[in-house]
This record gives C-alpha cells, structure tokens and sequence, in this order.
C-alpha cells in the first residue's frame, strides 16, 4: 500500500507511515512536515493551487490513495470525486465537523463531553463530511488538558490509520 500525504503543519502520521508514504503534498512552504519528509527522504510538492495538485496526482503512478492528515484546504467536487481520498478528523463526526485540532479539544472539555473520538473518513467536497470509513473512541478523563486529550486523540488516530490502510 502506498499513499500520499497532504499535511499543512507537522503531518504527525508520517512518523508512523513513512514506509509507505511516496510524496508529501503541501500548501505552507515552511510547514515542518516538509523538514519531516526530507530526513526521511521522502519528495516534497509545496503547491498554490488546486490545479497543481491535480497534476501531481495525475502524473504519480504509483500510489493507492491519498491520505490528508491536517490539510488546511478544502478541495473542489472534481478532485474529491476523481481520487481516493481520506482526511483524519480528531473528533466524533459529525460533532465538531469543520473545526480543527486543539479547537475542538477545548470544545469537548469546555461542552463537558464524556468522549471524543478520531475518525477517518473519505473526502468529498463538503468539509468533514465524507462517509466515516473507521473511528476510535477515547475518553475524556478528569483533569484532562488541551494538550493531554490532544496527545491521546493522535495516538488513537495512528492506530487507527494503520489498522485501516495495513491491517
């Protein structure tokens, strides 16, 4: 199986999936996933346009699907239908559908959720609002922080991208 990751910031999955990963695509030319990628001599593509990613992707032969792990941008109806792919979401869609990492965090413990999840699900052109392909659920425990439910929403989220795709 081999994919490709779109990352805007620090593409924490590649760490895990490096092995399987053929090229990184992103949209930040300083994001540290592009540093990530290098050390482990993964190609990098920094792109500014829709139409630049579209050609990418027509052009590399030899992946499976495509894998958005914090990609900051949403992508039109043509190129969500015409590829395979899969955006990890740190919550249970379709709560906090559109809102991102440490946002929705605080918005579970500030809601007084009991649990949040991670899920993975297929992109279409509606932000989060693919069909959920797998999630984990994990709960919010007392005394939990930003930062701790954050720590253990990105484990859960690893385990659950690599039983999805390597199981």
């Amino acid at each position: 199986m081999k994919l490709v990751l779109m990352a805007s910031n620090n593409g924490h999955l590649l760490d895990e999936l490096h092995e399987h990963v053929i090229m990184v695509i992103t949209n930040k030319s300083m994001a540290p996933v592009i540093q990530r990628a290098n050390s482990k001599g993964i190609p990098v593509a920094i792109v500014s346009s829709n139409e630049q990613i579209e050609f990418i992707l027509d052009h590399l032969h030899s992946y499976d699907h495509i894998l958005m792990c914090g990609y900051m941008s949403i992508l039109p109806k043509n190129i969500t239908d015409k590829y395979s792919i899969f955006n990890t979401h740190p919550s249970d869609l379709p709560k906090y559908a559109g809102m991102m990492s440490r946002q929705i965090h605080k918005a579970v413990l500030e809601n007084g959720d009991t649990e949040t999840a991670t899920c993975l699900h297929r992109v279409n052109e509606i932000v989060d609002g693919g069909e959920v392909v797998a999630r984990i659920k994990i709960p919010v425990e007392s005394g939990d922080t930003i930062l701790t439910l954050e720590a253990r929403v990105k484990q859960a989220e690893k385990k659950m991208v690599m039983e999805y795709f390597f199981k």
